[in-house]
């Protein structure tokens, strides 16, 4: 009687569906909290992109540092808190370009007037990047890094 009863119960489906849910459900979450972190980290790279062009686009009006640092602090501040990570940073660069030679930092037009290597002038470059450290939405779950969006801006 008793091997019966055990038979039965064996044999029964009730409870199945819970079994099966309680082993694919784990999967699941881990699946979609992956697309979660990827998801923000994509959003916080359209951001930071975002940043980049608008404070680009200005540069092609005014080569003024101050104007365009100013610009891209605004730009900063309006994207508000960062969805996952620290807050974002941002800094303007004037450079003077030479192929074979380093690069120039804050150049006067007199050191800018001719390139050895070329013959030509030097380039004059304005350099917009935006970096913030991203931290996945749960930790463990993704990785940390620094994200960031380097756009450089032909000036002459």
């Amino acid at each position: 009687m008793t091997f019966r009863w055990i038979w039965i119960a064996l044999r029964r489906e009730s409870g199945a569906a819970a079994i099966e849910f309680a082993l694919i459900a784990p999967v699941l979450l881990l699946m979609f909290v992956g697309m979660a972190n990827l998801g923000v980290r994509a959003i916080e790279e359209a951001r930071l992109n975002q940043v980049a062009r608008e404070t680009a686009e200005a540069a092609l009006f005014t080569q003024s540092l101050t104007v365009l640092d100013t610009t891209l602090q605004a730009a900063i501040t309006d994207l508000g808190a960062p969805i996952s990570g620290d807050t974002y940073a941002g800094t303007v660069r004037l450079l003077c370009l030479c192929p074979g030679q380093a690069e120039i930092e804050n150049c006067t037009t007199s050191q800018a007037a001719l390139c050895i290597s070329t013959g030509l002038p030097w380039e004059v470059v304005i350099e917009v990047d935006v970096q913030m450290n991203y931290q996945p939405l749960l930790p463990g779950f993704g990785t940390e890094g620094l994200i960031a969006s380097t756009l450089r801006v032909q000036v002459r």
